[in-house]
């Protein structure tokens, strides 16, 4: 039986087992609505699920587990995550900031898979719609921004999105980086690395000596201005790092 067939199997009696309500043994709540779930699909999941559920804490005790400060949208996209391998959220206008604080959750309860899903929504959302200024993409940016940690994909994807912005319309590309200070230096990291990559597609091959690889490379050469020095840079395919030489030596000149 091969990895997707048995995934296949395994989600399928997962969903069943929810759906169902078959050997229920705890419930999680979240101000007036409730979750009948199972202690061992929390304690596969999570360590700090399975301590709740499973050790010395009073909702071990009781079977029941609070996550009313939480936000009934980001426990219902966890529970459903735990039993369907994945979410859905209700349609609204904060739906990044949702997204955003599913994963800020996840991360909370160390779900870290469910971290990278809401990342992923996230990203997918970014690729698939053109980015629009409003006031749910500042709100979850900012979020984002805070929750340093399981947020960087989507960080990343919001910097990718503001560059394509930034060749289609200046004008809300502008106002975005007035609104998101914060995203500038991700943003030129990103123009920069598009610039690096058109460099190197365009750039004709050099022979150099690479010190990383210790031995004669064929790669990119680049060059610039260090302190009112001309340096050389050659980019090596291989280790894939910059070397760089003072330009008044050969590529040869620092071997060994």
């Amino acid at each position: 039986m091969d990895a997707a067939t048995v995934f296949s199997t395994v989600s399928r009696r997962f969903r069943i087992l929810y759906e169902t309500g078959k050997a229920i043994d705890f419930e999680i709540v979240c101000d007036d609505r409730s979750w009948k779930v199972h202690r061992f699909v929390l304690c596969l999941y999570s360590d700090v699920l399975a301590c709740a559920c499973d050790g010395r804490f009073r909702e071990a005790s009781v079977k029941r587990l609070d996550l009313s400060a939480d936000g009934e949208d980001c426990v219902d996209a966890l529970v459903r995550y735990m039993y369907y391998f994945d979410y859905a959220l209700p349609r609204s206008d904060n739906i990044c900031t949702s997204h955003v604080n599913v994963a800020i959750l996840a991360d909370k309860y160390d779900l870290p898979n469910l971290v990278k899903l809401a990342n992923k929504k996230l990203a997918d959302r970014l690729a698939k719609v053109p980015i629009k200024f409003t006031t749910d993409l500042i709100d979850a940016a900012t979020l984002a921004e805070e929750a340093t940690g399981p947020m960087e994909d989507f960080r990343a994807a919001l910097a990718k999105a503001a560059v394509t912005l930034s060749k289609t319309n200046i004008s809300d590309y502008v106002t975005l980086m007035k609104a998101l200070p914060n995203l500038a230096q991700s943003v030129a990291v990103q123009l920069a690395a598009e610039l690096a990559e058109m460099t190197l597609r365009n750039a004709q091959p050099t022979e150099f000596y690479c010190q990383a690889c210790n031995m004669m490379c064929e790669g990119v050469k680049m060059g610039g201005k260090v302190r009112k020095k001309r340096v050389i840079w050659y980019y090596c395919p291989h280790c894939q790092s910059t070397v760089h030489y003072d330009a008044s030596q050969p590529a040869g000149g620092n071997r060994g």
